[in-house]
């Protein structure tokens, strides 16, 4: 049974990997002989904060995501692994989120911490909290999400929106909101469970529906996130923090290769 496996395999995996993240390979890199392209821009506009969603790929084949709203800016580059750069910007203040298989590396003026969910420690968590204490950046995107997570209308949320709500889940967790992930899951999933069909063709058809199959897919990982940390419970109290983290980061890591996959979707040059 899978379930039977991640009840073997996640408090084995919290000691084995080693917490080294390094930049993500959806940096951004100097190519000065590469020609220029010209790329498509998917964009979504949120009416009720003037909030503009813009996304793209570049030459080295990673989605990048746009968002502003005012002065706040988030600039977030994913790689078809999944492994995420988030950056807040507000004025002089930035942060930067970096998530890869190795976990999280936020970094904040000159100050760094690094987060292992496989091997971390509660400690590690507040050192994160530490390098975000009074970010303005940090501050605003967390009440703006929070004012996404509160509508009871969820009619014209697209990918981008959606996208948005995982990376303020993100944030949320590692500021210290430990509900986050599961908060922000079950927001995501609430009206579309029963909605979502998949479309009947006839013989002979070939049609995809990008959009659908990317929320389809957040479900899925919701699904494994609720199954997941169930099966934390049914391991020795000793593990149920790290198993618990382990099952947010997957679902985390899960969420951003489908954004990725989404644009793959729409047949971007990548």
């Amino acid at each position: 049974m899978r379930w039977t496996t991640y009840a073997i395999a996640i408090p084995l995996g919290l000691f084995l990997l080693a917490a080294n993240i390094e930049p993500v390979a959806a940096q951004q890199r100097s190519d000065a002989a590469r020609p220029t392209v010209s790329r498509p821009i998917h964009e979504e506009r949120d009416a009720m904060t003037n909030t503009v969603f813009s996304a793209t790929v570049d030459d080295h084949n990673n989605a990048r995501i746009t968002v502003k709203a005012g002065d706040f800016t988030l600039e977030k580059a994913v790689a078809s692994s999944g492994d995420t750069t988030i950056r807040l910007a507000q004025g002089a203040d930035v942060v930067s989120v970096a998530m890869n298989q190795g976990g999280y590396l936020v970094e904040r003026k000159q100050k760094s911490a690094r987060f292992n969910p496989q091997s971390g420690k509660p400690e590690d968590m507040d050192t994160i909290r530490a390098v975000l204490l009074g970010s303005q950046a940090v501050r605003t995107f967390r009440q703006l999400t929070a004012s996404f997570e509160a509508r009871e209308n969820n009619d014209g949320e697209g990918p981008l929106f959606l996208s948005t709500l995982v990376d303020g889940a993100i944030v949320q967790m590692l500021d210290g909101d430990s509900g986050a992930a599961e908060r922000v899951g079950k927001r995501i999933t609430r009206k579309r469970r029963a909605g979502l069909q998949p479309a009947r063709m006839r013989a002979g058809e070939v049609f995809t529906d990008c959009v659908m199959n990317y929320e389809l897919s957040l479900m899925e990982a919701w699904d494994l996130l609720y199954e997941c940390t169930a099966t934390t419970f049914t391991l020795n109290w000793f593990f149920w923090w790290g198993a618990e983290t382990f099952c947010e980061f997957e679902f985390f890591l899960r969420s951003q290769q489908y954004i990725y996959q989404f644009f793959s979707c729409f047949a971007y040059p990548f």
